[in-house]
């Protein structure tokens, strides 16, 4: 899936259009291989990329099941405060 998000932006980018945006979810700092190998393929495209990273969680996980946005299933939760982080970091894009 990856190589078909980085294989449209390239084309986005080859045409000019440069109003996309990338960001890390569902992250697992314990697979340091695999990581290793998306920062490669991300590298050039890394100026599109944003800051914020979303963890792998198991609250994201029971807030999708049950419906909910996490914001309202577990709002002090770690996946909840980057995903107001991920929205504060676009809200400054389009502000900026």
């Amino acid at each position: 899936g990856l190589s078909v998000l980085l294989d449209a932006a390239g084309e986005m980018r080859e045409k000019g259009e440069t109003v996309y945006r990338l960001f890390w979810t569902m992250f697992n700092v314990r697979t340091t291989r695999t990581n290793t190998m998306v920062e490669q393929l991300l590298d050039e495209h890394s100026k599109y990329l944003l800051k914020t990273v979303i963890s792998k969680s198991e609250l994201l996980n029971q807030a999708n099941m049950a419906g909910l946005p996490i914001t309202q299933y577990a709002s002090t939760s770690r996946g909840a405060l980057e995903y107001q982080a991920l929205c504060d970091e676009v809200l400054s894009l389009r502000l900026g």
